[in-house]
């Protein structure tokens, strides 16, 4: 699968070491679409080469795939690109909240 948006969200770079001893990288990026009628963001995990290329505000170009498995009677979903290209920061502004209340929280006081 393909999207094609804007770089909303970058996550840390998460590091470990594979069962062999080499070692893995993996990252977060949230990909704003507007494309269609309705628009829509998409977290994808990007691992190892990937990883550290994206910035907030990017014009960006992900290759991905879904995969689903269970765990402990639970169904967890991913996406995971292979395959991303950069194509420039766009001088277009995005929403970059967090949350649905735009800002607002609800403490009492």
């Amino acid at each position: 699968m393909e999207i094609k948006g804007i770089v909303k969200f970058v996550g840390e770079v998460k590091t470990g070491t594979k069962k062999d001893g080499g070692q893995w990288s993996m990252q977060t990026i949230v990909i704003h679409d507007e494309s269609g009628k309705y628009p829509k963001d998409l977290a994808v995990d990007v691992s190892d080469t990937n990883c550290g290329k994206a910035v907030v505000g990017a014009d960006i170009t992900a290759q991905y795939d879904v995969s689903s498995r269970e765990w402990q009677g639970k169904w967890f979903t991913s996406a995971r690109a292979w395959k991303i290209e950069i194509e420039g920061v766009t001088s277009k502004e995005i929403d970059v909240s967090s949350g649905p209340n735009d800002g607002e929280d609800d403490l009492p006081f």
